[in-house]
This record gives structure tokens, sequence and C-alpha cells, in this order.
């Protein structure tokens, strides 16, 4: 028993000494199982195997850590020796624990780094293990883990232009506590247009820094950007600055790699800033004006300079010491200012501060001066940041030459805190006296207007404007600091109302034709939205900014009132006396006679001329006191020739003629003269200095245009500006149908010095009267303008005619047909004139440009921009320019008479023969005899019918009761009576077809001799043509025109003929008498040759085989009543008609025949060509 016991408690022995030499399973002992290890994470642990002793026994580690693609790392491992001098092995792996990279073997007391870099996702495993020694092999060891995320393009650290960097590291090689980081990168985003400065500066002495600039390409590799380097490693190590800048010209992001290719660290700093690059000339100075920042902010301010010259100082000041300063450097007045910073032989220097009142000081309203009703005020500190290149604080350089240096100024927002402010708002009344109307706590430096809008009028009323003055009183609420105490002004300037009246005829305004009122030439300078109001009489007819009015004669009285957002207004009043259709004002008056129907031809020529003021539009800016403003002036001639046939067609059973117009043709011819007009107001007392000038063009619009040589920077130095000095042609224009017609033309001339222009024109322009462009500056300034204008003219012409149908009966105007009432022998007049209704729509832009050069001439106490822009020197923009629709608009409407009035007769048919009896037996069968016997089935005896049906005389007006009845209804309708169908029976029809083969044959000759008349006045016009021609320049066609015109229209004409033909006005007028002369002389010829002709026709119409009855007795008619005259228009006719005094029968047809009393007298009867003669 005793030795199981004794077996038992060896064997339990032994187990316990087994299990303390038996190796220990650890849960990190394999990949699978590895503890995770992150960036930054530092772990110690033990290690021991295979002589443990008493220790546990740990014979390997596992750990296993992630990298991101492009991502550095290095794993720090350090033997701890705290309990035995083990030497440890680390091995690294990468993706799994066969793929071994690196292994080092680290001894007792020492650490070791394991480094990897890899350009994908890659998993990393480090195991870590003790070497069997000669005694103990156990040992506590720490292992570290340090993953780079900022040393490639794809993971750089974002940055915001403005921030700043406080501490950065780059090392190399020899890097404290072997830390590498050989690079870091940065990105930012710049737009369009930013001028930005980069600055790294070295904390660590005697190293070097560098950086460099990459933008990625299209493959998202980073490629160097374009910029300006200074510093770093090429400035050798006392230069403890790299900088670097650069204008962006795109929106992009930029990356900054920082890095130093030495062996030693370098601590930096890094800014990334945006400002202005300035150039400063010596003894000069220049300032930038900072006026948004609010107390609170936190700000660094920033000047990177070129390297040379370097005796450049930095300044920074306050809005009340800036005064200080400019007024020492400017009119040498010593105020000792006090500085917020300053550095002399500034390279790069930056300044960091908190803006409070020490630092701001009393602050001034702003704007001081404003327009809007709902302007927010603000008392924001301003702050200027200057470049100092006077004797200031130190001199400049002494040399032969004057020097200028360059630098890039910035400020940038660091942080802000809102400061809360109590403030108190007073305005003054008409009289002066203050009045509190507001009270409150803010933040931020503003208040807005109280009950949404400033009250404007308060303090001032006049003809010019209206305004109130306010007093703003802000305090810290915290200690009760005075931050303002100061004035500004809301105001309102009134509109100014401009009407133009057109639609004259010939000069004057004429019933029944529409009167148009035009306001587009009314403006306001504070460009408010404006309404319109037109009354006649009180009454409220138009709101429009245009209007037309139909008058009657008389005085038309018309009230034009414009009204801004303000209730601000501008009233026009204007008077026109209105006369009845200047009937009388015609130069000739044609006719044309018809039965039936005819036509005529009107030849009109309508000439408008317009002289308009396009309303200027003001810059929203003020510079100095002055306002600037852009307007056009634009002459116009438009000239439309126009011919139109006017068409006559009566009905002979309703005694209406139809009146229709035809559709005309037409030919316009445009021309123009464009003046820019500049304006320079003076804000203070309203004065203007107006500068009507010659619009300038790139190109020549006409032949032989003036031009001025304008000086430029860039080769080839000087270049051609061609100026708009007289009306010029644009569109002679074609013959088209119907009277509109357009013309386009395009005008642009880009960056032109306008002041230069100014000058240029007084010196070419004999007796120019410009004056001199003055803005209360001294001297160095520019104006620059932009022109892209393109004009569209639209003509629209129109014919009508006025027609009065009695001598108290209201006019008509027609345009397209009328019909009138019209009987036999009755004579309408029509007045013909035409409409011309012009429009210039002007599209576009006009650009202007002021840049004022600083600042040495700019004397104490002239003022600042009213605004404050940001930059208080540089450039002020402004475009004007409407989107919506036509950016100015010019235009008239003119009537003008045609070139004569008509007259339209309604006559009877008239045959060719001049017998002096008319006899109609059927309605179809006549003759020129003053006597007309028809048959009248109601009434057996042949009678003489009187055309007045209501007088019972037998006489009418002594022609022995026979009138002219020139009536064809009445003609066609009656019939001869029976008695004389039974006197003229079968001979008389045969005498009839022999007076028909008579009247053909002498129809045939005459016809033949009015053709030859015709051809013998064709011939002469040729011979002279032959004659004259050959030497003639200006074709007969033109000419002819000429002669239609009156003498103001032929002046103007021959004017331009003389242009289009090379030739002086003088030699046109002597062709045009040249030609008149002999026109005269084939006229006068032809009427000779046509009155020969007339003779001989006339003696050939008596015939030689005419029937005779030698001795007859008269057999005289005793009721005349159905009879009456026929209608002969000629004076032979109307000659022989007053000579009848007796109605007989033909001997032998009997057909009633009106004679003579005088005896003896030989009559031939018209209806059976037999020769009577009567003694008794």
């Amino acid at each position: 028993m005793a030795r199981f016991f004794c077996l038992i408690v060896s064997f339990f022995l032994l187990s316990q000494a087994l299990f303390f030499t038996i190796p220990s399973v650890i849960a990190d002992d394999t990949s699978q199982t590895a503890n995770a290890i992150l960036d930054g994470d530092t772990i110690t642990e033990w290690i021991c195997s295979p002589d443990c002793g008493s220790e546990t026994v740990d014979a390997i580690d596992w750990y296993s850590t992630t990298l991101q693609a492009n991502q550095p790392a290095q794993i720090f491992i350090e033997n701890l020796n705290d309990f035995s001098a083990v030497e440890l092995s680390a091995s690294l792996f990468l993706g799994n624990d066969t793929n071994l990279n690196s292994s080092v073997n680290i001894g007792s007391n020492d650490n070791y780094s394991l480094s990897i870099n890899v350009e994908q996702v890659t998993q990393l495993f480090i195991s870590i293990e003790a070497n069997d020694g000669f005694s103990h092999d156990g040992t506590n060891y720490s292992i570290t883990l340090l993953v780079e995320t900022d040393n490639h393009a794809t993971t750089a650290t974002p940055i915001e232009v403005g921030n700043y960097l406080d501490v950065g590291y780059v090392c190399k090689s020899d890097c404290p506590g072997g830390v590498v980081d050989s690079e870091d990168w940065y990105v930012f985003s710049v737009n369009a247009g930013d001028q930005i400065g980069i600055v790294a500066e070295e904390l660590t002495w005697f190293s070097y820094l560098d950086f460099e600039l990459y933008v990625l390409d299209s493959q998202n590799n980073p490629v160097l950007h374009t910029y300006e380097y200074h510093g770093g490693s090429t400035g050798g190590p006392q230069d403890y600055s790299v900088r670097a800048w650069f204008n962006a010209t795109s929106s992009q992001d930029i990356y900054v790699r920082v890095f130093t290719n030495q062996s030693d660290d370098v601590l930096y700093n890094l800014s990334v800033s945006k400002g202005e690059w300035v150039d400063v000339t010596e003894d000069d100075f220049y300032w930038i004006s900072f006026p948004d920042l609010n107390f609170g902010d936190t700000l660094r301010v920033q000047a990177i300079r070129t390297d040379v010259p370097n005796d450049l100082d930095i300044l920074l000041f306050n809005a009340t010491e800036f005064e200080l300063y400019r007024n020492e450097v400017v009119n040498n007045v010593s105020s000792s200012p006090e500085e917020l910073m300053a550095v002399e032989d500034c390279l790069v220097c930056s300044f960091s501060f908190t803006l409070s009142n020490e630092v701001a000081g009393l602050t001034n309203a702003k704007p001081a001066s404003s327009h809007s009703s709902t302007q927010t005020i603000t008392w924001n500190p301003s702050l200027y940041f200057v470049a100092d290149y006077t004797d200031y604080r130190s001199n400049p350089p002494a040399n032969s030459q004057i020097d200028n240096a360059s630098v890039f100024l910035s400020v940038s927002l660091l942080d802000s805190v809102s400061v809360v402010e109590n403030y108190e708002l007073y305005v003054a009344n008409e009289t002066g006296i203050w009045m509190m109307i507001d009270s409150g706590t803010v933040v931020d430096d503003y208040i807005s207007p109280p009950n949404g809008a400033w009250e404007i009028g308060q303090t001032s009323i006049t003809n010019e404007k209206s305004s109130s003055t306010f007093r703003l009183l802000v305090t810290d609420s915290s200690n009760g600091v005075v931050h303002s105490h100061s004035q500004f002004e809301i105001y309102n300037y009134r509109p100014k109302a401009c009407v133009t009246i057109s639609g004259d005829l010939n000069g004057a305004y004429v019933e029944g034709l529409p009167i148009f009122f035009d306001a587009t030439c009314s403006y306001d300078l504070d460009n408010d939205d404006l309404s319109y109001s037109w009354k006649i009489g009180g009454i409220e007819v138009s709101t429009s900014e245009k209007m037309s009015v139909n008058g009657s004669s008389g005085q038309l009285d018309v009230q034009f009132e414009l009204t801004d957002n303000y209730s601000f207004n501008d009233t026009v009043d204007s008077s026109v006396d209105i006369v009845p259709f200047p009937t009388s004002q015609y130069s000739t008056t044609d006719s044309v006679e018809y039965v039936l129907n005819a036509s005529y031809t009107i030849n009109s020529q309508n000439v408008l001329y317009d002289n308009t003021t396009i309303a200027p539009e003001w810059t929203e800016w003020e510079i100095i006191g002055s306002q600037i403003g852009i307007g056009l002036g634009i002459e116009s001639r438009i000239i439309q020739y126009s011919e139109t046939s006017i068409i006559f067609n009566h009905d002979n059973t309703s005694k209406e003629t139809q009146v229709s117009l035809s559709q005309p043709l037409s030919r316009t011819e445009t021309a123009l003269k464009v003046n820019l007009i500049l304006i320079i107001r003076n804000v203070d007392n309203g004065t203007e200095t107006i500068y009507d000038i010659p619009m300038p063009t790139s190109e020549e619009m006409y032949e032989n245009q003036s031009s001025v040589m304008i000086p430029q920077s860039s080769f080839p130095f000087f270049k051609t500006v061609y100026f708009w000095d007289r009306l010029a042609v644009v569109d002679d224009g074609i013959w088209v149908d119907g009277m509109s017609s357009n013309s386009q033309l395009d005008l642009e001339i880009p960056t032109l010095d306008l002041i230069k222009y100014i000058e240029l024109l007084v010196q070419t322009i004999p007796g120019s009267q410009l004056p001199l462009l003055f803005l209360g500056l001294a001297v160095d300034y520019a104006l620059y303008v932009d022109i892209d204008l393109d004009f569209d003219i639209n003509n629209e012409g129109d014919i009508q005619i006025y027609y009065r149908p009695g001598p108290t009966s209201n006019g008509l105007y027609f345009e397209s047909t009328l019909t009138v009432d019209q009987q036999d022998n009755e004579t309408c007049t029509l007045y013909p004139f035409t409409t011309l209704d012009s429009s210039i729509d002007i599209f576009g832009s006009i650009g202007l440009r002021l840049r004022i050069a600083q600042p040495g001439w700019l004397t104490f106490g002239l003022g600042y921009l009213v605004d404050d822009p940001m930059f208080l020197e540089g450039n002020w923009e402004a475009e004007i320019v409407n989107s919506e629709g036509p950016l100015a608009t010019s235009h008239d409407i003119q009537y003008m008479l045609s070139n004569a009035s008509l007259g339209a007769k309604k006559i009877v048919f008239i045959p060719e023969d001049d017998s002096p009896i008319d006899n109609q037996s059927n309605g179809n069968q006549s003759n020129d005899d003053p006597v007309v016997n028809n048959t009248d089935t109601n009434n057996d005896n042949p009678i003489v019918n009187n055309t007045d049906t209501n007088n019972n005389d037998a006489n009418n007006d002594g022609n022995s009761g026979i009138v002219n009845s020139p009536s064809d209804e009445e003609l066609d309708s009656e019939l001869l009576n029976g008695n004389a169908l039974i006197y003229t029976g079968i001979s008389c029809l045969s005498v009839l077809f022999v007076s028909m083969m008579l009247v053909m044959k002498v129809r045939k000759r005459r016809k033949a001799k009015r053709e030859s008349m015709n051809l013998h006045d064709q011939h002469q016009k040729h011979q002279y043509c032959r004659q004259v021609g050959r030497d003639m320049a200006i074709p007969s066609s033109i000419l002819d025109s000429l002669l239609l015109m009156d003498e103001y229209e032929k002046m103007l004409s021959i004017d331009r003929i003389s242009r289009e033909h090379g030739l002086s006005p003088e030699q046109v007028s002597q062709e045009l008498a040249n030609y008149m002369a002999a026109t005269s002389n084939v006229q006068s010829n032809a009427s000779q040759t046509n009155a020969s002709a007339s003779f001989d026709a006339t003696a050939e119409k008596t015939s030689p085989s005419l029937p005779s009855n030698p001795t007859a007795e008269p057999k005289y008619i005793s009721s005349t009543s159905n009879l009456r005259m026929r209608y002969d228009p000629t004076q032979q006719g109307a000659a022989r008609q007053k000579s009848v005094e007796q109605a007989i029968l033909c001997p032998t047809c009997s057909a009633p025949l009106g004679i003579p009393s005088q005896r003896p007298i030989l009559v031939t009867c018209p209806n059976c060509m037999t020769q009577s003669r009567f003694e008794n």
C-alpha cells in the first residue's frame, strides 16, 4: 500500500515537471490567428523559445494589417531585453505567410524597422520569434505600425485656399527615431482667373525643402503644372521660404508635393493664398482695401515678393491710420501713423491677428450713399495692405534707374467669432433735427432697413432728387466700446421724361392720320423700372411706352407722366396742331378718263430723316464723385421709291366705280450715322459733361471713311480705328414686291482706349468742341470700351389715298379698295400719299471698363469709391446688355404726298368720227353729232330729251333745250320711235352699211398715222440719245426720275448720283439741263407732227361719193323732250353743241338733226350720209 502511494506521488511530481517543460500553444502563433495592428498602434508582447526556464513559452507571434494603394508603411520592432539577452527574428510577408518580403534580426536592446510601399490594396503579415541562444531565450518586445496616408497624389490631404498648415514634416533617411516620411502631398481647388501664391517656410535651420505643383492627366497620373518657383534647394540654406505662384486659367485641382532631397529632416509650414499681384514703382506705393471683414475675425495677411529689387516694405493699417499714412507720403505732412504690421525689405512676410476695436479703430457706415431702399448698412472694419517703395521707412536703392518691384498681396480668413453689438438709428428731418427711428442688437456688423425699406425723402426733396440722411451709433454689447458713429444717405433721382412725336404729312399733322407719341427716350439715373401714363383732356388713354392718336382738326394737348419705383415722377406736356388734309400741296394733278375701266400708275418717294438719342444706361458704380453713362446717337435717312397701279372699274347699272390699288413695287435706300455718347455726371451737383463722338469702327463702313491711329502695347503697336463722321448708305436696296425692307449691320470693336480716341478726334476734326475728359482726378487712368452691336433696320411702307366725296363731307382714307358713286361726266379727285415706318433695333452689348492707376497723385481728401469695391485700385467694369430684347430702339414714322394728285373722270363712249350729229338707232351705232334721235316706244313723236327730268323748259342754258347727256345707259336703252323707222326704210340699212365701211377705213388710216407719229417721236428721241448719249455718264432713266422730283428731293438725289457715278454735283446738274433742253425739242417737234397729222386725218373724212339733196325744205320738230345731244368731250364738239338752235328731220331718212339757225347751210345726215342744203 505504501509502495502504491509512493508510486502515485512520484507520478504526480513527474507530471508537474513535464508540464513546465512542454512548449505552450498561444492564440497568435499562426497567421490565421494573427493579431490585428493598425496605423499608429504600439503593442508590447512576450516571446520565448525554447529555453524559457520558469517563464511562459511563446515560440512565435503573428500580426496582420491591410494597406491601401500607394500607402507606404514602417514596422518598428524593439527588443526590450527585460528577461534574457535573446536575439529576435522579424519577417514581413505579403498576402500570405509564405510570400516573404523581408526579414531582420534584432539584437538585445536594439530596434529595427521593416518598410513597404504597395501600389494596390495588400494584406501584410509580420512574424516575430526568438532565436535559440546559450541561455534563456525569452524577452518582451514592442511593435509599432506607421502608415503614411499622404505620400501620393491619389491620397493627398485636401486643403482650402486661404488655409495655413502650422507644422509639417518630411525626412528622407537620417530621420529622428528612424521615422521616414520622404514626401507629403496636398490638393486644393482653384477657379479660372484666380491669382494663387504658395509658400512653404522651413522651420529647421540649415535644411533644404522643396515642393512641386502637379495636375492629373486624363489617366489620373500626376503631371507637372506651369508656375513660377523661387527658393528651396536653388536658393541655398539661407533661403528659408520656398515660394511659387501662378494665374489659374481654368477651374481645376492643384496637387502640391512637399519633399526634401537631403538626408536631414525638415519641419515646415504651408500656406495657399488667393490675392493680387501688383507692380510698385520706386518712390510710389500701392494698397489693397479689404472691407468685407467683421469684428471677431482672425486673419492672416501675407506678402510674397520677387527676388529683386529687395527694398520693398510691407505695411498694414486700419482706415484711420491709413489716412494718416497717405497724408504723410503724398502731402509730406508728418502724422506718425501706427501700423498693424511693418516689415522692411520683405521677401515673404505674414501676420495673423484677430479683429477687435483696438485693431480696427472707429469704422464708418457703408455704403455712405445708396439708392436702394432695401440696402443693408454695414460698419465692417476696413484694412489697407500697403506695398511701400518710398522713403517712408527705408530709402529705395540708390542707383541710376527707376526700379519696379512686384509683390503678391493676400488676406486669408482663418476663423470667425461673432461679436454682439447694440445699435441706435436716427434720421434727420427737413429742419435737420435728428429723430430716433430704430434700435436693437445685432451680430455680423450690419442692419437691415426698418419696416423692410428705407423711407426716402424725409430730409430733402428737390427737382433733382429726394433723400434721407441717417445717423448710426454702434457699440460692443460686452464693454460698451463704440465701434461706429457715422452717417449715410439713401436717395432717389427723379426720372427724366422725354417725348418724341412723329407721323407728320409733309411737315404737318393731318386729321384722320395717326400721330405717334414715343417716350423711349425717357430714362432714370438710378436705372429704376418706369411706368408710363398718357392723358388727353385729363383722361388716361394709355400706359404703354408708345401710343398713337387719330385727331380731328384743331389743337391736341397730350400730357405724359413718367414714374419710378418710388413714386417720383416727371411730366411733359405736348401740343399738336392738326390741320385738314393738304390737297393744295400737290405740285401737279394728273387726269384719267374711262368709260368702264382704266388704270394709272402712282409714283411716290418718301424721305424719312430721323435723329434719335438713345437714353443713356448708367453704370452701377461711381468713381470719385462721378457717374458714367453710355448712350447712342442715331441719325438715319430712309428713302423709299414706290410704284403702284390704281385700277378703276365702273358699273353702268349701279353708277358706281370701284377704285383698287394693286400690289406696289418699291426700292428702299438706307443711310446711317451712329454716334457714341459718353456722359460724365457729377454726383454732387448733377451737372453732366456730354461727349457726342463719332462711333469708332474696326472696319470701313463706307468708302473713304476717316480714321485715326491708336497706339497699343503689343505688335504692331498701332491699330487703325475708323470713325463714323457722316451719313453712309448701308443698303442701296433693290426693287421688290411690296413696301417692306430689312437691313442688318454688324458693328464690332474690341478694347478701345476711349480717352486716347477722344484726344485724337480733337486733333483730327477741325473745330472740334469736345470737352476734356476730367473725373476730378489728376492723371493716370484709362477708360476702355468694348463694342459688339447688331443693327436690325426694318422699314414698312404703305400707300393710301385720301378721297372726299363732297365739298362738305368728311374725307376717307383707303389702302386697298373704295367704291365711289360716279355719274357720267363726273370727276372724282384722289390724293395718294405714302407711309414710311422705320425702326432700328440694336442688339448686343457695350462694355465699359475704367482702370485707375495708383496712387501717388491721389491727393488727400478726394475720397474713395462710393461703393468701396474689394480692390480700391484696379478695374471697374460695366456691361450694358439686354438679354430679353434689343439694347436700344429707334423708331419714326412719316407720311409724304405722292408726286401728283389724280382726277378720275367717267366719260361716255366717243366714236372716232367727227361728224356733227350723232344718230343712234339701236345703241350700237354712234357718231360725233350733237343731236341724238332715239326711238321711244311710248311716244310717237321725236323729241329732244333734257337730262334734267325735273325741268320742263324746252331751252337750257340758251341751247334751245338741248343739253349735255353723257349717259351710255340711256343711249343703250332708248329706241328710235316708230315714225322714224317708217321714214328710214330699207334704204337706211344700205346707207348704214356704207357708213360703217367708211368709218372702218378712217380708223385704219388714223391708226396708221398715229403709229407713224409714234415712230417719228421715238426716232427723234433716239436721234438725241445717239447725239448726246455717247458722252452721257448717267442713264436716261435716272434723268427722267430727276425731272419728276421737287427741288429738295432733286438736290438730295443729285448728291447721291454724283457719288455713285464719280461726278461732281455741278456735272450732274449740267447733264440734266442738257437732257431737259433736248427732250423739250423732241416734244415740240412731235406736237407739230401730231397737229399736221390730225389736220390730214380730218380732211380725209369727207367721202366724195355721198348722196346729196341740193335744195331741201327743213321739216322742224315741234316736240324735243325725248331727244338729247350726243356727248362729245372735244373742243370742236363743245363748239358745235353751243351753235345748235333748231331741231329738224332729215329729208331723206327722217333722222332728227340739230342745226344752227344760219342760212344757207349744208348739213350731212350721219344716219344716211345724205347732204342737204337748206336756204330757208
